[in-house]
Formats: structure tokens, C-alpha cells, sequence
């Protein structure tokens, strides 16, 4: 089982295939992971690591624990039809849809119950 700072193989939802990561933290069904870098050991092969595609892989993902393996060489890549990685991709779209919903409603809470009213846009003030 996967623990916080484990380094594995994880799975880019972005396009399927395997790349060295780190878990950060493992809650219910999930795992989430940092995207490694080549360091100056230079680990590996440069296409190992997500950083090697241009992807942003400083960002933190969550993924399904089947999607994370603590294998000592890279899995062989899966053979997903493009129907089948779209509908993935769409799944999560709608996860993190709920999720925004649900953080833009806390935020309004938040300000019907603060004193003093807040600009109309979060941005506002901030150039100035």
C-alpha cells in the first residue's frame, strides 16, 4: 500500500501513460501525488518524468489508487481507446464542476455573513 512519500509510477490522466511521482497523501479512494523532476542524479530516463512532455508537472494530483504503483520499472503502457480516455477526462471534469459549486457556495456564505460588503470581483483592489 501506498504511503506519504512513497515514490511511485503514477498514471497522467492527461494522456495514460506512466511517470515517476511522489504520494503526498492517501484519503479514501485516492492518492494524491507531486510530479518528480529529473534531478541532478539524473535517476532514470528523461521520458520518465512528466516534466519531459511540457505538462505542468508541478501540480498536485489525485488519482485512483489504481492508478499508482510502487513497481521498480515503469508499467508497460495501457492501450485506452480514445472514446474510453474521453470519457475519464469527462468524468473529472464534472468532479471538480461539483467541487467549484461547492466552494462558491461556502464562499458566499461566507460573505452574507461578513459585516461589511465585499467587491463584486475578488480581483478588485489588487492592481491598485
Amino acid at each position: 500500500a501506498e504511503s506519504a512519500g512513497t515514490e511511485v509510477w503514477a498514471c497522467w490522466p492527461g494522456d495514460g501513460r506512466w511517470f515517476r511521482a511522489k504520494v503526498t497523501s492517501v484519503r479514501g479512494s485516492s492518492v494524491s501525488v507531486a510530479w518528480l523532476r529529473r534531478g541532478s542524479e539524473k535517476v532514470g530516463e528523461e521520458d520518465e518524468y512528466l516534466s519531459s512532455t511540457g505538462c505542468d508537472e508541478l501540480l498536485f494530483t489525485r488519482l485512483p489508487h489504481a492508478s499508482v504503483v510502487t513497481a521498480k520499472d515503469r508499467p508497460a503502457q495501457a492501450v485506452v481507446e480514445k472514446a474510453d480516455r474521453w470519457r475519464q477526462q469527462l468524468g473529472r471534469v464534472e468532479e471538480l464542476s461539483q467541487r467549484f459549486r461547492s466552494l462558491r457556495n461556502a464562499c458566499n456564505k461566507l460573505a452574507a455573513q461578513s459585516a461589511g460588503p465585499l467587491p463584486r470581483d475578488p480581483l478588485q483592489g489588487l492592481a491598485e
